[in-house]
């Protein structure tokens, strides 16, 4: 797959993506959408889906994809981000 065919796939990003972060020769208009098992996107700062324990044990399948970010055509570099996670158990 071209990197453009990539870039229009996935064009449409917006504050529910996760910032590019790197510093060291960064891509620009890019940013990085995290997808849930079911292929949901999983926003910035909202709560996910449940995820059954009763096993005692749990695993939770993320899939990473980069998106356009703004106007601009986005440039080749690289991309770096953080997610940080917080569990709630009931």
């Amino acid at each position: 797959m071209s990197p453009r065919h990539f870039w229009r796939c996935f064009r449409y990003a917006n504050s529910d993506y996760f910032k590019n972060q790197a510093t060291d020769e960064p891509a620009t208009g890019v940013a990085v959408a995290l997808f849930d098992e079911a292929g949901n996107v999983m926003k910035n700062n909202e709560e996910g889906s449940d995820v059954d324990i009763s096993s005692g044990a749990a695993t939770i399948p993320f899939t990473v994809k980069m998106v356009k970010s703004g106007d601009a055509d986005p440039t080749k570099g690289t991309v770096q981000t953080t997610v940080t996670y917080n569990v709630t158990y009931h």
